[in-house]
């Protein structure tokens, strides 16, 4: 028995000695200076409780999820397929796209006559494709189509699912901790908390979140710029400028060749280069295929230093993307050998080269655009064909060797966590100062510690020298679960800090149970030695069916709960472990030692 004893001892002591271990890595901050750090290899086992957004500020933003674009995406991607499938199986190459301009998931196959519509190589193809559309309706030589409902939910829900992924990335990548990226599928928004957070990082940050980095390569139609430019209603549209002698948007020549495009300044006060643009092709129809693609360009004095002129200008590109983003195996910031100006290096994966490389053979002496979320980032002449799979992407819009740097490795950044799935636009953002988390941790320190005097108070008061047996089991339990939660690099919040508070309560409630057993059993004639081991065990089952209910709902909102529930969950799940262990273990030994010599009465 003695020796069983030792043991109990032991155990409970090497326990207290390691969670006091466990909590100075937390009480003890590392130097931030870089100075020596005495506690480095304990925070290798211990990193320590961290403190969530409400206790220590940061930054809360809501982003909302552009779905209707990832399904206007999918639409146009299914009928480019349908009609990519059409042409190399049925040879029909005159089968066109109309896509719905008041619907985004409806599109119509519009065939050269009903004969060809109604092939059996046709219906064929379209039947191969009932699981993601399905035909409305059909007209002489038009089939009407739409994405299915299924199809549509599915879309919506994987896009907000790998938003949430991306972002997640694109945060760690920026060395960014205890951060939370929570989806709301009902609202199609993203919440995204990032606790103590620099202010001076918070502009940057945004940037890379809300950064879409769908990046496209697309070959130039410069022969098709000269009559898109000079004979339909774009050209009618520049003559009229120009009879209102309105120089906002100027057609220009490329040097040395019959290609076209239109530029337009950055107004000094009002619209850009750019809204402008936009504007002037609002409502123009654009040819089978093609897309108007924008650059901005730095104006410079004439040593080259840039100065205020920006003017943003046209490409008229291909629709479809010969390769996009989705292909990249790497990006990396690299210099060019003549002037070191950085430049962000892509490197195809064994798919994406044979792609690429099949694209410049196909296109020698023509540009390809590379465009990065719409905007042109540079449109350089194939000269042969590129093997190996490797590209780069030239920044040349920034004013200094170092914000050129800074954009460069944000686009890595970017480029390689991947692209959003679709666009975000930001809903609400919430900077909480640091002021007020310390005075959300001042209260709830008051709160724990007034709650924990109390009930250490009525134990001793209540159940005399079992109250004291109830408080050392109490104070353990504490210990413990800050232990764990050091051990475990767990966010603090208060929502958390009300878990730990709700169990100082239920690991009492334990001890209670346990206690009215062995008065219990006193009154029935009993040792105090024999209703010690009685209540004990007549108890357990009892303590146990409670606790478990409540841990089965702590695992349901750990599951299924929002940020502030799970934490919450996640310290209540623990206390209802420590707290077992601590009201039937650690109590149980202080009990055999209060009763190891008087056999004849019991403080309880």
């Amino acid at each position: 028995m003695e020796r069983n004893k030792l043991w109990r001892i032991i155990l409970v002591l090497l326990l207290v000695i390691v969670s006091f271990a466990a909590i100075s890595t937390t009480v003890v901050k590392a130097p931030k200076d870089g100075g020596q750090d005495e506690l480095s290899w304990l925070r290798g086992l211990f990193p320590g409780i961290n403190l969530g957004l409400d206790l220590q500020g940061g930054l809360r933003l809501i982003y909302e999820v552009g779905v209707d674009d990832a399904i206007e995406d999918k639409r146009d991607h299914t009928a480019e397929a349908i009609v990519s499938e059409i042409n190399e199986k049925t040879k029909l190459k005159d089968v066109k796209i109309k896509s719905s301009k008041d619907n985004n998931y409806q599109f119509d196959l519009i065939f050269p006559n009903s004969e060809k519509q109604h092939s059996a190589g046709v219906q064929e193809i379209l039947k191969n494709y009932r699981r993601i559309v399905v035909q409305t309706s059909e007209d002489a030589s038009v089939t009407h189509m739409e994405i299915k409902d299924e199809i549509i939910k599915e879309t919506e829900e994987m896009s907000i699912k790998q938003a949430v992924e991306t972002i997640g990335i694109r945060i760690d990548k920026l060395g960014l901790s205890n951060t939370t990226v929570v989806p709301r599928m009902a609202n199609r928004d993203i919440i995204v908390q990032i606790p103590g957070v620099d202010e001076k990082q918070i502009s940057r940050i945004k940037r890379i979140i809300a950064q879409t980095a769908r990046l496209e390569l697309k070959i130039v139609d410069d022969p098709g710029s000269r009559d898109f430019f000079t004979k339909n209603v774009v050209a009618d549209k520049l003559k009229e400028l120009s009879e209102k002698k309105d120089t906002s948007v100027i057609l220009r020549r490329e040097p040395g060749s019959g290609h076209y495009y239109v530029e337009a300044k950055n107004k000094l006060h009002g619209e850009n280069g750019l809204q402008i643009l936009q504007k002037f092709f609002d409502g123009v129809e654009m040819p089978e295929n093609r897309e108007i693609s924008f650059q901005k360009e730095q104006g410079r004095d004439e040593n080259g230093n840039p100065t205020a002129d920006i003017t943003w200008r046209t490409f008229f590109t291909f629709k479809s993307a010969g390769i996009t983003g989705e292909y990249i195996d790497q990006a990396a910031v690299q210099f060019e050998q003549q002037g070191g100006k950085p430049y962000v290096s892509l490197t195809f994966n064994q798919e994406g080269a044979g792609i690429f490389g099949d694209l410049t053979e196909k296109n020698v002496d023509k540009r390809m655009a590379i465009i990065l979320d719409g905007k042109v980032q540079s449109a350089p002449v194939i000269q042969e064909k590129i093997g190996g799979g490797t590209a780069r992407i030239t920044l040349g819009s920034a004013d200094s060797f170092d914000n050129i740097m800074n954009e460069a490795k944000d686009l890595v950044i970017v480029l390689n966590a991947g692209a959003l799935p679709a666009p975000i636009r930001p809903v609400t953002e919430t900077t909480i100062g640091p002021q007020l988390g310390d005075d959300a941790i001042a209260m709830g320190k008051y709160s724990f510690m007034v709650s924990i005097i109390l009930v250490l108070l009525f134990m001793v008061i209540y159940y005399k020298g079992g109250g004291v047996a109830a408080d050392i089991a109490l104070i353990c339990n504490g210990l413990f679960i800050a232990a764990i939660l050091s051990g475990a690099a767990a966010t603090l919040t208060l929502p958390g800090i009300a878990g730990i508070i709700l169990t100082v309560g239920m690991a009492v409630d334990a001890n209670v149970i346990i206690y009215e057993r062995i008065r219990e059993e006193l009154r029935g004639g009993k040792s105090p030695r024999a209703a010690v081991d009685s209540g004990y065990k007549r108890a357990f089952w009892t303590i146990f069916d409670a606790q478990i209910t409540t841990f089965i709902a702590g695992v349901v909102m750990l599951q299924y709960g929002t940020g502030a529930i799970k934490g919450f969950a996640v310290t209540l799940m623990i206390g209802i472990i420590t707290s077992m262990f601590s009201a039937i273990f650690i109590s149980r030994l202080v009990f055999d030692f209060m009763t190891r010599k008087r056999t004849d009465h019991l403080s309880i």
